[in-house]
């Protein structure tokens, strides 16, 4: 054919190819050679814009055909002709190069271009992949789904927290397929977490990409936007879809107090308790005192306000809430109210005891922190501390203890220190007779004057006393000649009791041994023995001491005093009856 039959025949026809691999042969009879099997480059172009495929000719000037996915190509109106301008067309230069232009490229124009290249008796000389033409389908919107369900844009992920949502990012009817998907929580960078699903569909000769993203909710996510940042070559900048993530969660409490926590409550004082609750939805705070109502009203932004607190205001506090999930409450805090001791039982003002029994004085005081305890007692104008507790314990009670008690409750508010006494309490002994000698043991100087004496403490006071002193019985007050002088009672400084002595003015060696004082009253009796050591002055010798036993003199003077005593107190008691 001649070289203007063949151009004709090649403005009729192209290939075009809707897979991505075709091997073309000569058609049979034709003795062609068999398709190049080398893969053509890919390029990628967008709708509208221009293409030229090339394809390098054997022989300058040869008859070439245009395949595309493997079917010959009808070309449009020829180049100039009277329909104008064709969409393609395709020239030979003189080097022997063939070129087809496509100007305003389309989807039709997608696919494998293939260049067949005849020779003179029309057979195919050679078969070329020229290149793999893909032109750009730019997809769909992309959405979010969750759950498998589309959500609109700007929508709101309600998930509870610690749970798992799966939200998904998709972008359909893309040329070539997505393959770039960023997702954003916040600032934070979470595609490492995603997989990513790409599907054709032949149908719509397209793709569709998912990106699935777990999401395991805590509150520290509610209200961040979730973003999906979707890239394609048809796009100049990614294009994004977002949502905000919505977290339900329970009710977090936080408590506050003006003054601060650490700082004394102390009674009186004006107290601001505060409740703050987080949550989602969002809930009102409501006050608790050990279960029940609080003592003061509350406010509405969850203030418990306290203008002068008192001290039955002490008590545990909590804060509740009702949620959509459930009703909560905070810990428990227990408010402490400090307040200065007062003591809550006054002790009787007189107390009467026996000599020799026991007896418990008892002190009761409250306060905030528990008190302290001092019991005293005043003696000689003097304040004695008697114990450290509440209880003040003597057993046994002695003519000694008798006198004015008092305890004393302290506490510590602060810096500052409170106190808080009892009345006086005064405690009497009533019993026998208790006989303590001064000396029971004395050194006496031939010739010199010595002094014996001993305290006597008896409540009531004795009815009979005296000092047994060799063959003799001296009462106080009374004189036996110029020898012995029994002196008469003193007052002593513990209650109930006095002082007596007996002097012998110028003692003799006989005056040596065992001097007794014995006294008695309808309690009882009691006595008590002084030795008497009796030595010249230029040289010491002692007297041992003896028994009643050992002195038949004491003992008859004994003997005859208490046949007296009996016998008054025998007296006594017929008048009584």
């Amino acid at each position: 054919s001649t070289p203007g039959a063949r151009s004709s025949q090649a403005l009729l026809a192209a290939v075009v190819c809707a897979t991505f691999s075709v091997a073309t042969s000569a058609s049979p009879g034709s003795g062609g050679s068999a398709a190049n099997n080398v893969e053509p480059p890919e390029k990628v172009v967008n709708p509208g814009e221009s293409l030229s495929i090339p394809c390098f000719l054997e022989t300058p000037g040869g008859s070439v055909q245009w395949m595309r996915n493997g079917h010959p190509v009808v070309l449009d109106v020829g180049s100039g002709g009277a329909g104008g301008a064709s969409r393609r067309q395709w020239n030979i230069s003189r080097d022997g190069t063939a070129a087809l232009t496509i100007t305003q490229v389309t989807r039709a124009d997608d696919g494998l271009w293939e260049c067949r290249e005849f020779a003179d008796d029309d057979s195919v000389r050679r078969v070329t992949k020229v290149l793999k033409l893909v032109v750009t389908g730019a997809p769909e919107e992309p959405f979010l789904t969750l759950g498998g369900e589309r959500l609109h844009e700007g929508a709101r992920i309600t998930i509870q927290e610690h749970e798992e949502a799966e939200v998904g990012c998709v972008a359909r009817r893309a040329v070539p397929a997505v393959r770039h998907m960023h997702w954003l929580l916040g600032e934070s960078n979470l595609t490492a977490s995603s997989q990513l699903f790409v599907e054709f569909s032949p149908q719509e000769d397209s793709y569709t990409t998912r990106s699935l993203l777990s999401l395991n909710a805590s509150r520290d996510l509610h209200g961040l936007r979730l973003s999906c940042h979707v890239y394609h070559v048809s796009w100049p900048t990614s294009t994004a879809v977002a949502a905000t993530l919505d977290v339900l969660y329970i009710p977090s409490f936080s408590i506050s107090r003006e003054p601060g926590f650490g700082f004394p409550i102390l009674e009186k004082m004006p107290v601001s308790l505060h409740c703050a609750v987080d949550a989602n939805p969002p809930c009102a705070p409501r006050w608790l005192k050990d279960d029940g109502p609080p003592p003061v009203p509350q406010s509405p932004d969850g203030f418990l306000n306290f203008s002068a607190i008192e001290r039955q205001h002490a008590g545990w506090y909590r804060c509740a809430a009702v949620h959509r999930l459930g009703t909560f409450a905070s810990y428990g805090y227990f408010l402490n109210v400090r307040y200065g001791p007062e003591i809550v039982e006054q002790p009787p003002s007189q107390v009467a005891a026996d000599f020799g029994g026991p007896v418990q004085l008892e002190c009761k005081a409250d306060g905030k922190p528990p008190p302290s305890y001092c019991w005293t007692r005043v003696r000689s104008g003097r304040l004695e501390s008697m114990a450290a507790e509440s209880s003040l314990v003597l057993d046994p009670v002695l003519y000694s203890d008798a006198g004015s008690y008092q305890c004393t409750a302290t506490n510590h508010l602060g810096w500052k220190e409170e106190r808080a006494r009892t009345r006086d309490i005064l405690l009497t002994i009533s019993g026998r007779p208790d006989i303590k000698a001064l000396n029971k043991t004395l050194m006496a100087i031939v010739g010199k004057p010595v002094r014996i004496s001993v305290l006597v403490c008896a409540n009531p006071p004795p009815t009979r006393a005296y000092w047994i002193v060799r063959r003799l019985l001296l009462s106080p007050g009374e004189a036996a000649l110029t020898h012995y002088v029994a002196h008469n009672y003193s007052s002593a400084d513990t209650p109930f009791c006095r002082t007596t002595s007996l002097e012998i003015r110028s003692v003799h060696p006989e005056d040596a041994g065992e001097i007794l004082f014995v006294a008695r009253n309808p309690k009882g009796i009691d006595d008590a023995a002084i030795i008497l050591n009796v030595t010249h002055q230029a040289s010491f010798s002692f007297t041992e001491e003896n028994s009643f036993a050992e002195k038949p003199e004491v003992n008859w003077m004994l003997a005859a005093w208490m046949s007296l005593t009996l016998a008054a107190s025998g007296r006594l008691r017929s008048g009584a009856s």
